[in-house]
């Protein structure tokens, strides 16, 4: 087994254990569910004064063998009763992406 493999193992792992229910609602095709690590908002602030310099959207790590494709902008995630959709997808070399979130109006 390969770098990549084990990285992909591991992460289908940590999913699966620790991760939340996510219902996939592609723009087109048929809806999938799955499992994957959320981080929700975060605020970053600056070390020395505690003021707040960042505000990081909610991201889900997406395995694209999970979905059978790599997610794309627009697509919807419903997890915890809410549905967002992804604003930025950031594709990474082991067969996964992560995707920044925001809540759809009305929500």
């Amino acid at each position: 087994m390969g770098f990549p493999e084990v990285i992909a193992s591991a992460s289908q792992a940590l999913a699966n254990t620790l991760g939340l229910e996510v219902q996939y609602l592609p723009a087109e095709g048929d809806a999938v569910s799955f499992r994957a690590a959320f981080k929700s908002t975060m605020d970053v602030v600056d070390g020395e004064t505690g003021a707040p310099v960042d505000l990081r959207s909610p991201r889900i790590l997406v395995r694209h063998d999970a979905i059978g494709k790599t997610p794309e902008l627009e697509d919807r995630f419903t997890l915890r009763g809410k549905t967002y959709f992804a604003h930025s997808v950031e594709e990474d070399s082991h067969g996964s992406s992560i995707v920044h979130l925001r809540l759809e109006q009305g929500q």
